[in-house]
């Protein structure tokens, strides 16, 4: 069975059923189901149920009629009998929305809201004083262009001693590239020189028998 369910409060408050249809039931604290018939009188707290052919009307104490189809529950309450009272915050969110919407107009006309508005609209606190007030703040404007200087840091450091200047040159010594090294030779290995005049080959430390 579909259920339709609002939470219950108490059981002070009576409704008439006027039109039943089928079959509709009364669901007690243990979960068993009492028939119904119109003309009875339900009270607040208690769970009303339709049948696969039931169709039921109730004429609440404000005049207002409900319909409840076939596969139906109920769950009857204050907020359904308009029995409980009104949160002290709706009486407030209303009372500072209508502030709101004189001070967002202000703005619109680039009013001065201090000369515009009432001190207590100017400032959103109608309440002010009391112990009674909202706990929300309505964002009025947001403004969309943006200046790239307020960007502007200070890249600066404080508590920093600044580095010395160097220029922007800096020399750097290149190592000299050795002197060629002529070989000498040693004492008692032969040479030989051949002069560039007659062609004969001249040497010293070559024995006799060595020389072709």
């Amino acid at each position: 069975m579909a259920e339709q369910i609002i939470k219950a409060s108490n059981a002070s408050v009576q409704q008439q059923i006027v039109v039943l249809e089928g079959e509709a039931f009364v669901k007690d604290a243990k979960g068993q189901l009492q028939p119904i018939k119109a003309g009875d009188t339900l009270l607040e707290g208690q769970i009303i149920a339709t049948g696969a052919t039931g169709h039921l009307t109730i004429l609440l104490p404000n005049g207002q009629i409900i319909e409840l189809g076939a596969d139906r529950s109920l769950l009857i309450d204050g907020d359904l009998l308009a029995t409980n009272p009104t949160d002290s915050t709706e009486a407030a969110i209303a009372k500072t929305s209508e502030s709101a919407d004189q001070i967002i107009n202000a703005l619109n006309q680039g009013k001065d809201l201090s000369e515009e508005l009432d001190p207590t609209a100017a400032g959103l606190n109608a309440g002010a004083g009391s112990d009674e007030g909202n706990g929300f703040v309505r964002l009025m404007r947001i403004a969309e262009n943006i200046d790239p200087i307020s960007f502007d840091f200070d890249t600066t450091f404080s508590g920093f001693e600044p580095l010395p200047d160097l220029g922007n040159t800096t020399t750097i010594a290149t190592p000299a590239e050795p002197a060629p090294v002529t070989p000498t030779p040693s004492a008692g290995q032969p040479t030989v020189a051949i002069p560039d005049t007659d062609g004969t080959a001249t040497g010293t430390g070559i024995n006799s028998s060595d020389k072709t």
